[in-house]
């Protein structure tokens, strides 16, 4: 927030200049002689920024620059881009150029400001946690039954402004106790984000003993998604491939429809195909609900088997920083069991952000 306040402080200064500067992404282009001004160029640099274009401003200060490399307001405007963007080591270098000339620049202490503040977000903090359990009725082909209990908790940590981290542990108690610990780091870029998460199972019984997942969000216009997830397992002699291309798709105001292709290579077979479906209520602040249907591939160490699911669940804010989650659940894997699930989980927010 202190950075976008800084560059919003930033882009009313230049607007008393007299241009009048767009505040959308649809841009008019510059005729040749603004092209070739670099005081233009700067406003059109800044207007970028503030609308989110930070590898287009960059790249426009940064013409700018060449055209009139001693002037001041240029070398300020880049260190807040540069600032903006998460490159604080640049933006801290561009800034002391700027003091080294002129320690009293107006606007120069601010940046200064922004910057320490920055630095202090991207120390390693904790942002987020979550805790839940559940609890399953399984029966299976034989007619045998078990109750199975599962719990897990998570922490967030927050450590850049567009880096984040998540721990996880995971315990399940079947007619055995496997317990999978997994680290993810989630990165967000202008379009989405991007993940990749590694997990382990010690002596693990019924789960994977490790695995490997990566992919991310990227977003294809205002209401539309794309999603790719991949993983690799491995299970005591087998080794399965996941790939799960899919998209999301808003549905007005609060609702969102999400589809799954899910493709197994291994696991016993060469390839294996399945799909999923998600529809969900998300209104800002208010209760949601979501229900997911779904018909895959699954891999545990008895092998590869077809599971159906049919899941409902619904998602209440308690306050600002306290989300409660409940999910009930149905599944039949083929040849091996059909379960009857309830979780309940909740998740906070440190600092209320």
């Amino acid at each position: 927030m202190t950075l976008r306040l800084g560059l919003v402080a930033l882009v009313a200064s230049h607007a008393a200049t007299g241009a009048a500067i767009a505040q959308t992404a649809d841009l008019p282009p510059l005729s040749a002689r603004q092209a070739q001004d670099s005081d233009s160029l700067r406003r059109l640099a800044v207007t970028q920024a503030a609308s989110g274009q930070l590898d287009q401003a960059l790249a426009t200060i940064d013409r700018a620059a060449d055209l009139s490399p001693h002037d001041l307001d240029i070398k300020l405007a880049r260190a807040n881009i540069l600032l903006w963007n998460g490159q604080h080591s640049a933006a801290r270098g561009q800034g002391d150029e700027v003091r080294r000339v002129a320690p009293a620049y107006p606007e120069l202490d601010g940046f200064f400001t922004a910057l320490g503040n920055a630095g202090n977000a991207r120390a390693l903090h904790l942002n987020a946690g979550s805790v839940s359990a559940g609890w399953s009725r399984a029966t299976f082909a034989s007619g045998a039954a078990q109750t199975w209990i599962r719990q897990e908790a998570t922490i967030g940590m927050a450590a850049a402004p567009r880096l984040g981290l998540v721990a996880g542990i995971e315990r399940e108690k079947r007619d055995r106790i496997d317990t999978r610990i997994w680290l993810e780091a989630h990165r967000r870029i202008d379009s989405g984000h991007l993940y990749l998460r590694a997990g382990v199972t010690p002596a693990a019984d019924f789960r994977e003993s490790w695995s490997l997942a990566a992919g991310g969000q990227h977003t294809l216009s205002e209401d539309v998604d794309a999603l790719l997830d991949l993983r690799v397992g491995h299970y005591r002699s087998v080794d399965v491939l996941v790939v799960q291309p899919g998209m999301r798709i808003g549905i007005g105001d609060d609702f969102s429809l999400t589809g799954r292709a899910i493709n197994l290579l291994g696991g016993g077979r060469s390839y294996r195909l399945g799909g999923a479906i998600n529809l969900a209520y998300s209104p800002q602040g208010q209760p949601g609900f979501f229900t997911t249907a779904a018909s895959y591939p699954d891999t545990e160490i008895d092998g590869t088997r077809q599971l159906r699911s049919l899941a409902v669940g619904a998602i209440v804010p308690l306050g600002r920083t306290l989300t409660l989650r409940a999910t009930g659940e149905h599944e039949r894997r083929a040849g091996s069991y059909r379960r009857h699930a309830l979780t309940l989980g909740m998740g906070w927010r440190f600092g209320g952000s």
